[in-house]
């Protein structure tokens, strides 16, 4: 059991940690400054990874980019040993990170390591739910993160006479994340796009690196992140991306209710949006972390529990998709579904469709052959059968 020393470490290492997160990420908030035209990174405004959000417009958009994005080089599922930027870094022993990334659309999750360790040492029964959790809990669950959208290609805006911008020789590829569902988001989009390179290692192609888009003052790529293809997670397996149907976000006059799962090889991630929660917040704050900490504060749990009421989880197929990794915790260990939960319709693999618990999910993209291919993946249960 761990001494009281030790758990003061763990919560501040924890409470710290999407902080930190965003210091490696921001070049402790200078990253914005590095956007300019003068530098040479102009972008547009349609370029910013909550625009589309905003707007209520990723489905359409989304719907009309997959007919014209090439195939993905990095369709894959992947962890993270490595992130670091300015005079920092985190890595595996710091947080689980599962990105699973179809040639159109991505899953994101990041988890803090002593997250389970700390909710281990301070709770006496296991939570089920967010209305087990404490006023003290709620502030701890508020540290992870996940994200769900659209890795568009991207180049450059301007040519190269800038020494600031590398040359795309040196790099394989350039994305635009455009997000539909975002932890962090707040109803206040970020300022920057959520672009950058990707170099491959050539020999196996299992490993990638992840370029800031920008560069720093010395004309060095002010973040990056090394990317391993976790085993099992090749692109010549089942690529799968299913998004819950326009239907009810159109009925809605938004996007709440909105929902992605994406499969590549015998990994899967999840991603639904929290409910019932107004777009802007309180105050005009624009961190989720802030408005909890200020509900917990306030006393009032149950809006910290609406802000905190998104889901999302990493799992494999050949466990009978059990999920190993969630961000509300109590799933692990549990499927992500049942066979008489989920059933797919339609005659062909272009017009089929998906029903889980009864809504209706489009089948946005799938490599498979037929719609008995795509139930045979979902019907996956772990006697095999």
């Amino acid at each position: 059991m761990a001494s009281s020393e030790e758990l003061d470490a763990t919560v501040e290492r924890h409470l710290d940690w999407s902080d930190k997160q965003r210091r490696i990420l921001t070049a402790n908030d200078r990253a914005d400054s590095f956007y300019t035209v003068e530098r040479g990174f102009a972008f547009t405004a349609q370029e910013l990874p909550h625009y589309h959000l905003l707007k209520s417009t990723t489905h359409a958009v989304f719907d009309e980019w997959k007919t014209q994005t090439p195939k993905n080089p990095i369709v894959g599922a992947w962890k993270r040993p490595l992130f670091y930027g300015g005079w920092e870094n985190s890595t595996d022993q710091d947080e689980r990170v599962y990105n699973v990334q179809t040639h159109t659309l991505f899953i994101d999750l990041r988890i803090p390591t002593t997250k389970n360790r700390l909710f281990g040492a301070i709770s006496t029964s296991p939570a089920q739910s967010l209305q087990d959790l404490t006023a003290v809990e709620l502030r701890y669950y508020a540290r992870q993160h996940c994200f769900a959208g659209y890795s568009f290609p991207s180049v450059k805006t301007t040519d190269d006479s800038n020494n600031n911008k590398p040359s795309s020789l040196f790099f394989d590829a350039c994305y635009a994340r455009h997000h539909c569902i975002d932890w962090n988001f707040c109803g206040a989009g970020r300022s920057r796009p959520n672009k950058w390179w990707v170099e491959i290692e050539p020999t196996t192609r299992n490993l990638w690196k992840e370029w800031a888009f920008a560069t720093d003052d010395a004309a060095q790529q002010y973040y990056c992140e090394r990317w391993e293809r976790l085993p099992g997670a090749a692109a010549d397996g089942p690529v799968v991306a299913l998004r819950k149907s326009a239907a009810a976000a159109a009925s809605s006059g938004s996007e709440v209710g909105d929902g992605v799962i994406v499969v590549v090889g015998n990994h899967f991630n999840y991603c639904l949006s929290r409910q019932g929660v107004p777009c802007q917040p309180p105050d005009g704050t624009g961190s989720l972390v802030g408005l909890v900490d200020a509900a917990v504060e306030n006393g009032d749990l149950e809006a910290a529990r609406a802000w905190l009421s998104m889901q999302g989880g990493h799992g494999t197929i050949s466990t009978g998709w059990t999920i190993d990794a969630a961000i509300e915790f109590w799933k692990e260990g549990t499927a992500l579904w049942s066979k008489s939960d989920v059933i797919v319709q339609g005659t062909s693999i272009d017009d089929c469709h998906v029903l889980w618990k009864g809504e209706l999910w489009d089948v946005f993209e799938c490599n498979l052959a037929t719609p008995e291919d795509l139930q045979a993946l979902l019907h996956v249960q772990d006697d095999g059968n």
